[in-house]
């Protein structure tokens, strides 16, 4: 959601897109860049299809330029995905239904990270790394686009909507990417490949040692590294991998149609690699329902950070040490979790081992009072000392082996990061369309960013959208995104959010030389 034309070619730090107008112009109309501005041989026509590089006079691959239509329709549907999966009502389809109502979660935002990383490169030289100079500002330019997020994210935010925001992530993954700009493709694909191994063992062990010791993050801007790159919805050290992929990507020349191709072979193919290796060692050491339906490894955490581990629940009690075995009352009323009338209170209920009914009353007593009586006694909860090893297990099995939306595994890395790329090499074969008939989804998708923000927003007004079991939300938001910027992209090459992260971006590379 964060393309704000990042599929520009630069020269010098002027842009060569489509439809650049003098600087100062807000938003910029169409207009056709001075020749100066241009690539040789370059047409004047703003939407000209890209022409595919070639080889120069001294045999090293020229630059290819143009806007690339088939990114835009890709962001497009990473858009949508999103609102698919913010909004769309909670549906428990079974077989070939529930397979495509599961596509958009989570997969969506890793689209977006591979076409972050695609746009990185783009910015940076395309097929052919900058260096020097351009790549100096170019470098400079991807850093003001990361600062612009930044405060775009907090405004966000401070809506309350229950939608994990991203773009905060995005801002450190960018600025994390910048000391890559200049690998090769092969050296950024091996590295995507490392990180999508190492990034989830490294994020579950994080996690593992943190509990055992007790040591927890601040949660505020001083653990902001932690959050965004371990702890977070959006794990750098997992979603790093998709941005170096697309990074790799955008050093190919993606206007090839053989390239394209390779694309959507690949990331098929390791699609079944990582949903076909999951689904075999789901099948031999335990179901996805058992992973994430029956409280997992470490079920449910209170305000102090301390963890109830599976299996440690009888009678409404904890029998680890944290609480006593008499913390719920056997008198407690039982709540029958098919009733839609019962409350359950989430990360605070008990379960009889008995009936195998939820008992509702809060485990913790600093949540409060049951329905039988209240907690006084403050001696119920023990708070461990930080730095105390606590003996907590490794995560069993199961807790490796997923490759569902938003588990960062091994394998969700690869099988969803294979339907990225198989996506983006679709939407790159046919990208032509972009300019007549999904013209109005590839302008959804060249202003993401204010699709993306305006979005929240909406939500941020109406919350009882999320959750709800009606289409009307969905479609109030995906039709209304196609016909505002549609409307906006015929008079504008720019959505309000891209120019104004364009204006910050040129403004930061303008950097006086130093003196000789």
């Amino acid at each position: 959601m964060t393309a704000q034309h990042e599929n520009e070619a630069t020269t010098g730090g002027v842009s060569t897109a489509g439809g650049v107008s003098a600087p100062g112009d807000f938003p910029h109309a169409k207009a056709t860049p001075p020749a100066n501005s241009l690539p040789p041989g370059a047409a004047a026509a703003p939407d000209s299809p890209a022409p595919p590089a070639s080889l120069t006079d001294r045999g090293h691959p020229s630059r290819y330029r143009g806007r690339i239509g088939g990114l835009d329709i890709a962001r497009a549907l990473a858009i949508f995905g999103m609102f698919y999966a913010h909004v769309a009502p909670s549906t428990f389809y079974d077989g070939f239904p529930a397979f495509l109502d599961a596509i958009p979660d989570g997969r969506s935002s890793i689209l977006f990270a591979v076409l972050a990383g695609v746009s990185l490169s783009i910015l940076t030289g395309r097929n052919v790394a900058y260096t020097g100079e351009q790549m100096r500002s170019a470098r400079l330019r991807i850093f003001g686009r990361s600062a612009m997020l930044l405060p775009i994210a907090g405004v966000l935010s401070l809506l309350g909507t229950p939608v994990a925001i991203i773009l905060a992530f995005y801002a450190a993954w960018f600025v994390t990417a910048l000391p890559f700009a200049s690998w090769s493709p092969q050296k950024l694909f091996a590295l995507a490949g490392g990180l999508a191994i190492v990034g989830p063992i490294v994020t579950v062990l994080f996690s593992w040692v943190t509990m055992n010791l007790n040591i927890w993050p601040t949660g505020d801007a001083n653990s902001f590294a932690i959050d965004v790159f371990l702890t977070g919805m959006y794990p750098g050290a997992v979603y790093m991998a998709y941005v170096f992929a697309g990074m790799a990507i955008g050093r190919l020349d993606i206007t090839q149609r053989a390239i394209q191709a390779i694309l959507v072979l690949v990331g098929c193919a390791l699609m079944i690699l990582g949903y076909g290796s999951s689904w075999l060692l789901t099948q031999a050491f335990g179901s996805e329902t058992d992973m994430f339906g029956d409280f997992g490894s470490y079920s449910s955490s209170f305000s102090s950070g301390t963890f109830v581990t599976q299996g440690d629940l009888t009678d409404g009690s904890v029998l680890d040490g944290d609480f006593p075995t008499s913390a719920v009352p056997a008198s407690d009323p039982i709540v029958d979790p098919a009733d839609p009338n019962s409350s359950i209170v989430k990360g605070g209920d008990g379960l009889d081992a008995n009936s195998g009914s939820w008992i509702e009353e809060p485990i913790d007593p600093a949540f409060g009072s049951g329905s039988s009586g209240s907690w006084s006694e403050p001696d119920y909860w023990e708070y461990p000392e930080p730095w105390t090893w606590q003996n907590m297990p490794l995560p069993d099995i199961t807790t490796w082996i997923g490759a569902t939306a938003h588990t960062n595994t091994i394998f969700e890395a690869i099988g969803s990061g294979g339907f990225a790329i198989a996506a983006l090499g679709l939407c790159l074969l046919i990208g032509r369309l972009s300019r007549n008939v999904l013209f109005p989804l590839a302008s959804v998708g060249s202003m993401a960013l204010t699709a993306y923000s305006l979005h929240i927003v909406v939500i941020g007004f109406n919350t009882d959208w999320v959750g709800t079991v009606s289409w009307t939300p969905t479609l109030w938001l995906t039709g209304g995104a196609l016909v505002l910027c549609t409307a906006w992209k015929l008079f504008f090459s720019r959505g309000p959010l891209e120019w104004a992260m364009w204006k910050v971006s040129h403004k930061t590379a303008q950097v006086a030389p130093t003196a000789g």
